[in-house]
């Protein structure tokens, strides 16, 4: 007689199959169903990536052409985002959908955002008042133009870019793919901690080209995009899709452009 084992969310499809004569037979089904499909190597890749990524379109390219340098990083963002989608379809035939936040949703959101943006206002005009940020200009200043982008009206269509389609490619990226299948594995706080770090690890390799990576700014920000990297995925649990975060990350992208604008083209 079969003895009624309940299925732990953790097991991969093959562990299911090598223990469902374990669970009774009109139940068999709903547990292929449930459990998730991804397994730890597609997470491991979902999280490494774009730290990879970041350092060869940032770091190891830098000498190259401002054509070479998009090539570079257009190539590696088709395949970061399009990875989640590939995967989906051929392990956990899952679609993609983005349901309505809702007004609670987007109002919680954006006050979440209003409230980093602004912190992240204040904290910069006080370190830069004290020319804390004064070695990070000139290397910024090279970088952006290194990428082609020589004229206010060039950045900011970069920034309308950075803080409407990226960040919610990277909310679908760290909260609806990576997140969401971790959760399943570890529960929310393991998950959010992990996705958060994911989240800040590439920013380490911007932030440390910039700043010097000995520098305690570098890894105080990151810590903090770290935090923000949580706290998006709290508000994705909250509000069961990605509308809320998204917002939310828009607007704090907008502010980090908002700085960059002013480092950039100060007398602009």
């Amino acid at each position: 007689m079969p003895v009624n084992r309940p299925v732990i969310r953790g097991w991969s499809r093959a562990t299911v199959v090598e223990n469902v004569i374990m669970i009774p037979p009109d139940k068999q089904g709903e547990a292929l169903r449930i459990v998730p499909q991804v397994g730890w190597s597609g997470l491991w890749f979902a999280s490494l990536f774009p730290t990879v990524l970041t350092w060869i379109y940032f770091v190891a390219m830098a000498g190259q052409s401002a054509g070479w340098q998009q090539f570079g990083f257009a190539l590696g963002k088709a395949v970061q985002f399009l990875w989640p989608v590939v995967w989906c379809w051929s392990r956990d035939r899952q679609a993609l959908s983005v349901r309505s936040a809702g007004t609670t949703g987007v109002a919680l959101g954006t006050a979440l955002g209003l409230a980093i943006t602004g912190a992240m206002l204040l904290f910069y005009w006080i370190v830069s008042s004290q020319g804390l940020f004064l070695q990070a200009e000139a290397a910024i200043r090279a970088k952006v133009s290194g990428l082609g982008i020589s004229t206010p009206s060039k950045m900011l269509a970069v920034s309308v870019f950075y803080s409407v389609a990226h960040s919610f490619l990277e909310e679908y990226y760290f909260r609806w793919f990576l997140h969401a299948r971790l959760e399943r594995r570890l529960g929310f706080w393991p998950a959010a901690v992990w996705s958060g770090l994911a989240f800040m690890a590439h920013h380490i390799v911007v932030l440390g080209t910039y700043l010097g990576f000995a520098s305690w700014l570098t890894w105080f920000l990151s810590l903090s995009i770290a935090i923000g990297g949580v706290l998006w995925s709290w508000l994705y649990r909250r509000t069961g899709n990605l509308l809320a975060p998204w917002v939310s990350h828009a607007l704090v992208d907008a502010g980090i452009f908002l700085i960059g604008y002013h480092l950039v083209f100060p007398r602009s």
